[in-house]
């Protein structure tokens, strides 16, 4: 996923390359016109970001059931004691 995002990441700035001004007159100079490639490679990297962002989550709960192993937090109120549990389950 990291590659995808790298490789979208990189057809945008890679497309961005072509564009000048000239600095006398400032009029913008496009000799390859590659921004639709750009606004791909673009989408291409948030797509594949997001995806990941998705993905990690899902993966590590399918990952923790399969291995068996559960991790909690919860608070602990013992009298006038007051603080948070954290319990790790390996089976």
């Amino acid at each position: 996923m990291f590659m995808g995002a790298a490789a979208g990441v990189g057809l945008f700035y890679a497309s961005r390359n072509d564009n000048y001004r000239n600095k006398l007159t400032g009029v913008h100079l496009d000799p390859d016109d590659n921004d639709g490639k750009g606004n791909l490679g673009l989408g291409l990297g948030l797509a594949f970001v997001v995806w990941s962002m998705v993905d990690a989550p899902v993966s590590a709960i399918k990952i923790n059931k399969r291995n068996q192993q559960a991790m909690t937090i919860g608070p602990m109120i013992d009298g006038d004691k007051v603080g948070v549990v954290l319990s790790l389950n390996f089976d």
